[in-house]
């Protein structure tokens, strides 16, 4: 289990691990393009957090209960699912992790930016561009893993839900990291 990668343990083989956004920051890394630091929380912290919190089964009941010509089922779902996530707890050694990054990479910088890197969003069949949310100026902690909390439930978003039923792709995806 890989719960965390950076740009010295990421490979081509690990790419279903790290979603599109980390994939791209990875090649323009690797061929010397300057990007901010960053590194990238892996679909393994989030199949963690669904498995600890017991909510697969509850997402794929309320994504069933939804009714695509009713606008108000769509936002309804998604904002159960997201509430999902934000009460849910992530794993502590996880969160241990997770926050030692966040005071390593605040060490250099007063605040960190926090976006969604779902596996398959930049896909040649699909592209889910600004579907999911990114969280900026991030300084706390405790705002730091509220927000990766939203990145995930963002994949859920009703913008998120309404793309994925139109282009006929699964509602439910479970490979969300975030970078």
């Amino acid at each position: 289990m890989m719960p965390i990668m950076t740009i010295d343990n990421i490979n081509e083989k690990l790419f279903q691990k790290i979603g599109g956004k980390a994939k791209n920051l990875y090649i323009l890394s690797k061929n010397k393009i300057p990007v901010p630091p960053w590194y990238v929380i892996t679909t393994d912290v989030y199949q963690n957090f669904i498995k600890k919190n017991n909510i697969a089964e509850k997402i794929k009941t309320i994504i069933k209960n939804i009714d695509f010509s009713d606008n108000k089922t769509v936002i309804d779902a998604s904002q159960k699912i997201k509430k999902l996530f934000l009460e849910g707890e992530i794993p502590k050694e996880d969160l241990k992790l997770l926050l030692s990054y966040c005071e390593k990479f605040k060490k250099n910088t007063e605040y960190l930016a926090l976006r969604s890197s779902a596996v398959g969003e930049d896909d040649l069949k699909a592209s889910f561009a600004g579907q999911m949310d990114s969280f900026l100026f991030i300084s706390k902690q405790k705002s730091y893993i509220e927000s990766v909390k939203k990145c995930w439930a963002s994949v859920f978003s009703d913008r998120a839900l309404v793309y994925r039923h139109i282009s006929k792709l699964p509602l439910s995806l479970s490979h969300v990291p975030v970078i």
